[in-house]
């Protein structure tokens, strides 16, 4: 299973990473890789979720998406503040080092990596177009109801649907 390293092991890999060999540093590059693209799927699959499963509206959809951008904003700056506090109180480290370590921290922050190709309808949509089988539903109007409200329907072109099937079964080897 995978647990996050602490930052005092994120302090003294930096200073070992010089006498890493080769295959450590390539393995942990992999296990990197790794768990961003396990985020990254099982970040989609939720939108997707709330989309196809739930039936919640794409503009709550966008709501959902920047709340969840903002609540990880706040608890990494909650986090940050409360270990620089420590480090100071606790180490002999500067405000330089210091500093530096949160920098490499946040250029790794996992959740911001991968939101960022989610931010929007749009480029949600052309992800998960990319990147599964996914088939965007197109909306019909059906006319307007007895109260004027328009309706409107949503089907899933087949054409399209065959397309993105085919697609996946040729990656496939049966």
């Amino acid at each position: 299973t995978y647990s996050e390293p602490s930052v005092s092991s994120q302090i003294e890999s930096n200073e070992t990473d010089i006498g890493m060999d080769q295959s450590e540093n390539s393995s942990q590059v992999t296990e990197d890789v790794d768990i961003g693209s396990l985020y990254m799927r099982n970040l989609c699959l939720f939108y997707m979720q709330l989309q196809a499963k739930c039936l919640v509206p794409s503009s709550t959809i966008q709501m959902i998406v920047e709340e969840i951008n903002g609540l990880n904003d706040i608890c990494h700056q909650y986090t940050k503040d409360k270990i620089i506090e420590t480090l100071r109180m606790k180490t002999c480290m500067s405000d330089t080092v210091i500093d530096s370590v949160f920098q490499s921290l946040q250029e790794t922050d996992l959740h911001a990596s991968c939101s960022s190709h989610l931010s929007a309808e749009y480029t949600r949509r052309q992800y998960f177009q990319k990147n599964f089988c996914y088939v965007h539903p197109e909306n019909v109007y059906l006319g307007t109801d007895e109260h004027r409200r328009d309706r409107y329907a949503q089907y899933i072109p087949l054409a399209d649907t065959l397309r993105a099937l085919l697609k996946v079964s040729k990656s496939c080897s049966f």
